[in-house]
């Protein structure tokens, strides 16, 4: 776990992880939509742990992860952004049966390789900008 951060943070931090482990076992057990799901919702809650830590505000009830990094005041490194912003525009599809998307084995290996990246590369920015 990450030192130095708010109580508040840190659950936020432990129940991204508890989601991103999810999204791995979905992998696995070839679940794909969940797969995409689930690497958004560990975003969004890390995200929301940023809120809490650098806006010193409880997180609002959205699920645009842009929105959120804004609100943190979190600026992603060019090879992350566009992740970023494409996982932001999956929460809907992945919540909504209307939406004809096709979820593929490569498609959600390619998302937790690449959410591990922004967890980690999150996890960084609340440690070195912890007090």
């Amino acid at each position: 776990m990450i030192g130095g951060v708010k109580e508040q943070t840190r659950k936020w931090i432990a129940l991204s992880d508890e989601d991103f482990n999810a999204a791995q076992v979905m992998l696995a057990s070839r679940q794909y939509r969940w797969t995409i799901f689930l690497c958004h919702i560990a975003t969004e809650k890390l995200l929301k742990g940023c809120v809490v830590e650098f806006a010193d505000e409880y997180p609002p009830k959205i699920h645009m992860l842009v929105r959120l990094a804004e609100k943190a005041d979190v600026t992603f490194p060019e090879n992350l952004k566009s992740f970023v912003e494409e996982m932001s525009d999956k929460s809907i599809p992945t919540r909504y049966p209307e939406e004809d998307v096709t979820y593929t084995e490569s498609g959600a290996h390619a998302a937790v390789d690449k959410t591990r990246e922004v967890l980690e590369w999150l996890k960084q920015q609340l440690t070195s900008r912890a007090p």
